[in-house]
């Protein structure tokens, strides 16, 4: 599973290079997406002219436990 969340920087878009550096927002945005794909998952930064851009999450299911599970049922 993947989801996409689109990420709009607080700086004006003026179309020039963002000094790369993360505010609170962005951290919190990304310390979220991590929580979210515990304990299997991956988390993508997308950076588009300096800034953030997108987060990109990525959930990884455990094949073998959902056989096991679904055996018991």
């Amino acid at each position: 599973m993947e989801n996409r969340f689109e990420f709009k920087s607080s700086t004006a878009d003026d179309g020039t290079i963002g000094d790369c550096m993360l505010g609170q927002e962005e951290v919190a945005a990304i310390e979220e997406a991590l929580r979210k794909v515990c304990p299997f998952g991956e988390v993508r930064l997308v950076v588009e002219r300096g800034r953030l851009r997108w987060l990109v999450v990525q959930q990884s299911l455990d094949v073998l436990k959902l056989v096991r599970h679904a055996k018991a049922d």
